[in-house]
């Protein structure tokens, strides 16, 4: 009977064994254990179907075997995962996601588990690991990791995992130099359109390689493609050279196989032990090395830049720029100031233009060369633009009221503000606050706001001109699309740009170019307004020309709107 009895509890034994692999199976899952006392290592059958390669406790640990089983990135991993001499109670459990070689001849990722069993003295007796196949999870996880942190064309790290990278450097040796350099090519969009985006796309890639060529991953490095043909690199005072790493790259795309000249521009900023105790953030390390480079764009004798205390001066301009910009706003700081447009025959104003200057209450007068450029940058020019436009229907109003005569004005609208979508809105709700007539105010687009965006322009231009507005082409020859804009946008004012106007009086081909575009501007049925007129002898040579309208230090520099209603009542 007892013979029986102890089969019968075999046969549950083994029953239950072979429940537990069939679950496993199905699980993708096999066992490991090993046991520390007896020297006793039991291998799950199962595993069989997984990994063909026969285990000992030996093999699990020899480089050799190992380097059979393991995919040969993952080899340190493993290794530091099955090494116990560390393992705590506290810390019996552990996880890692390494490859694997399986009986389909190929390396699949199985994600490890570690459970560790203690005595009573917390002596290791015992460890199963278990081996759960996750190849197809696990892909799609590695692929989506890919996409969040990889550029997709020269698969180096993006944006993200840089600044992640590189706030990790620093953090890590808050001591160390380092330095972020910022690349790209010069002209790359000639590139792409003379020999094609392909070829564009070739570079790019050729790039990217041998930046991975000069700095080590497995180094104090971090490197990515930013966007476009813009490559940002971090390194280490301690393993690399700007310098060298500069010229390596400069060598190697000279060597780049191609039938065109490929220049690269550097930018670089030091980062220094202030930055990161404030843990300034990358992007603005990234900023002061791209105002370095652009103190370099184009100049073909100097290809590197360093961010220096005049660059850092003017940071600090532009930050106290725009931490007052909304408190001037408020405050009504920005003011218009008005310089006439005037009739070259009867040297009389006709109309004016409306320009802004900031009035601050300690700094005192701030040109609009500094805070223009800011605000573009920043996107505030679309408020400050909408801010003249309604104090400039106010204006036209007071004097409708106070009987002062009223002429044109005409205010310019920022390359920003043209895509703001509430623009003409915006316009009208203040036409119709103020009761403006609309001969009264008018708009000049900047033609360098005309190359952008032929098609979103033409159809603004349009807008306002349905609406009775008159729109201007400011700055006509300052770009080099004039022709292509003139053809395709409908404006009814040319506004011709000083640097057409001869400086000499011999300069026959100025005079001759400056000619033709009136003449052409007349066919075209356009009015002319030149603007920048200094000297007597320009002004005789346009109205020789038949040019009526201008504007400049001849007649009127930009003045207050005081001394602007004083010049037009005593016409």
């Amino acid at each position: 009977m007892e013979n029986i009895k102890e089969e019968t509890e075999v046969n549950q034994v083994r029953a239950e064994l072979v429940k537990k692999n069939l679950i496993l199976e199905q699980l993708d899952t096999f066992l490991v254990e090993y046991n520390f006392k007896t020297n006793e290592l039991y291998i799950d059958p199962v595993k069989e179907k997984f990994i063909k390669i026969p285990w000992s406790i030996d093999s699990i640990v020899d480089k050799e075997e190992m380097e059979k089983i393991v995919f040969r990135p993952d080899i340190s991993a493993v290794r530091e995962f099955l090494d116990f001499g560390n393992v705590k109670p506290e810390t019996k459990k552990r996880n890692i996601t390494v490859r694997l070689f399986t009986e389909s001849h190929q390396y699949q990722w199985f994600r490890i588990s570690q459970i560790c069993f203690f005595n009573e003295k917390k002596e290791l007796e015992r460890v199963v690991i278990s081996f759960t196949n996750t190849d197809e999870s696990t892909e799609i996880e590695q692929s989506l990791k890919f996409h969040s942190e990889k550029d997709p064309l020269t698969h180096l790290p993006n944006i993200n995992a840089f600044s992640r990278t590189v706030t990790e450097m620093t953090q890590k040796d808050p001591a160390g130099k380092f330095s972020i350099i910022r690349m790209d090519i010069e002209r790359f969009r000639v590139i792409n359109d003379m020999f094609g985006e392909n070829e564009g796309d070739r570079l790019l890639t050729y790039i990217g390689v041998r930046i991975q060529e000069c700095l080590d991953e497995d180094s104090n490095v971090a490197y990515c493609r930013n966007a476009s043909d813009v490559f940002i690199m971090c390194v280490s005072a301690k393993e690399y050279s700007v310098a060298s790493t500069i010229e390596y790259l400069r060598r190697a795309v000279a060597s780049y196989p191609c039938m065109y000249d490929v220049q690269l521009a550097f930018g670089v900023y030091e980062i220094t032990r202030e930055d990161i105790d404030r843990l300034t953030p990358i992007n603005t390390y990234i900023d002061r090395a791209t105002a370095a480079q652009a103190t370099i764009k184009g100049n073909y004798l100097n290809h590197v830049a360093y961010y220096n205390e005049g660059l850092a001066q003017q940071e600090k301009r532009e930050k106290m720029i725009v931490a007052d910009m909304q408190t001037a706003l408020s405050e009504e700081q920005f003011e218009v100031y008005i310089q006439p447009k005037v009739d070259m025959n009867t040297k009389k104003i006709i109309g004016s233009e409306a320009l802004t200057r900031w009035k601050h209450p300690v700094k005192g007068m701030i040109s609009p060369g500094e805070f223009v450029p800011v605000f573009e940058k920043n996107g505030f020019v679309v408020e400050l633009d909408e801010y003249i436009i309604k104090q400039t229907c106010k204006l036209i109003r007071k004097w409708i009221d106070n009987g002062i005569p009223v002429y044109p004005v005409s205010v310019n609208l920022s390359r920003t503000n043209l895509y703001n979508p509430q623009l003409v809105t915006h316009i009208e709700e203040y036409i119709e606050e103020y009761d403006v007539p609309r001969d009264k105010i008018e708009f000049e687009l900047t033609e360098s706001g005309f190359a952008t965006d032929n098609n979103h322009l033409s159809a603004l231009s349009k807008k306002l001109q349905s609406r009775g507005f008159k729109v201007y082409m400011d700055d006509f020859g300052s770009g080099y699309s004039s022709l292509n804009a003139l053809r395709e946008i409908s404006v009814d004012v040319l506004k011709i740009d000083l640097r057409f106007l001869p400086t000499e009086k011999n300069d026959i081909k100025a005079n001759t170019i400056l000619k033709h575009v009136v003449w052409m501007a007349q066919d075209l049925n356009m009015e002319i307004v030149v603007e920048g007129v200094e000297k007597k002898d320009q002004e005789e040579f346009l109205v020789n020309l038949g040019c009526k309208i201008a504007q400049g230090f001849y007649y009127y520099r930009p003045m207050t709107v005081e001394q602007y209603e004083r010049e037009v009542m005593e016409v």
